[in-house]
């Protein structure tokens, strides 16, 4: 499965950029970004555990603080998708984000 990270820049650098001069204008260039997906491996006696709850297409709870959904019923069938995330102050800085992409869901 193909993923893509769109970033949305500002059309200018001042939100990145902390200055005292202020007389000339900033400029940010990304040469390079790294995309780390962490990749989770499990022996196989928690594989095939974790297989027969899919299976089974029993419910994981997992324990939260506040909860937010975000849904798109409707996802155009191309190779390309953007969505908005979501940036939050250092006091809101979750400690574990649970992301999870759906197939052929069942009505």
């Amino acid at each position: 499965m193909k993923q893509e990270l769109v970033l949305i820049r500002n059309n200018d650098d001042w939100d990145a950029v902390t200055a005292t001069d202020e007389t000339e204008k900033p400029k940010i260039n990304i040469e390079k970004l790294y995309w780390r997906v962490p990749h989770v491996s499990v022996a196989i006696p928690q594989q095939l555990a974790l297989t027969k709850i899919l299976d089974k297409n029993m419910e994981i709870l997992l324990s939260f603080r506040s909860w937010e959904l975000v849904e798109y019923s409707s996802i155009p069938e191309t190779t390309r998708h953007t969505w908005p995330v979501k940036t939050t102050t250092n006091l809101d800085t979750p400690r574990h984000i649970v992301v999870a992409f759906q197939t052929d869901k069942k009505k």
